[in-house]
């Protein structure tokens, strides 16, 4: 845990978080690329204020990210691993940016909440983002052009986004 914590700080006395992004992860979940990286840039920035640096490097990275089939009774849509420092995207659901869809999760909360988990922030029911499950559409639709507050985000999750 110390080491986390070394890592936390060291990750905000930087100008921008340092993501890699697996090279074909965007065809795996079903986006173009500049889509993917528009959508971990606006998950990044809401929780740090920092702008996104992508590196080509996986190990030169503060957060990784990369997709996963996981075994078809794991129910996981995402996870998040300390020690690796890696999200890791469940190739086998079905996600959304701009659309809301039947059966599919956003995207946009999917990353707010595994990088929630990579700033420190444990599951809370109290926040629609960090709730312990993560539930497919109908949910809230976040628009990546707006501020929270526009997108309707609670004071509470104002008030998580505030402590960095």
């Amino acid at each position: 845990m110390i080491q986390f914590a070394i890592y936390l700080v060291a990750l905000f006395q930087q100008d921008a978080v340092k993501v890699w992004v697996s090279p074909s992860l965007h065809t795996e979940i079903g986006f173009t690329r500049e889509a993917l990286l528009n959508a971990i840039s606006f998950s990044v920035k809401l929780w740090t204020s920092k702008e996104t640096e992508y590196s080509e490097f996986r190990n030169d990275a503060d957060i990784r990210i990369e997709s996963a089939s996981f075994d078809l009774n794991d129910q996981r849509v995402a996870f998040y691993r300390i020690d690796s420092k890696t999200v890791r995207l469940n190739s086998n659901f079905h996600f959304y940016i701009n659309r809301p869809a039947k059966g599919k999760f956003s995207l946009i909360l999917v990353l707010l909440h595994e990088f929630g988990h990579s700033f420190g922030i444990d599951h809370d029911e109290r926040s629609a983002i960090m709730k312990s499950r993560i539930i497919a559409y109908p949910f809230n639709h976040w628009d990546i052009n707006k501020t929270p507050q526009e997108n309707g985000f609670t004071s509470y999750e104002l008030r998580l986004f505030s402590r960095f």
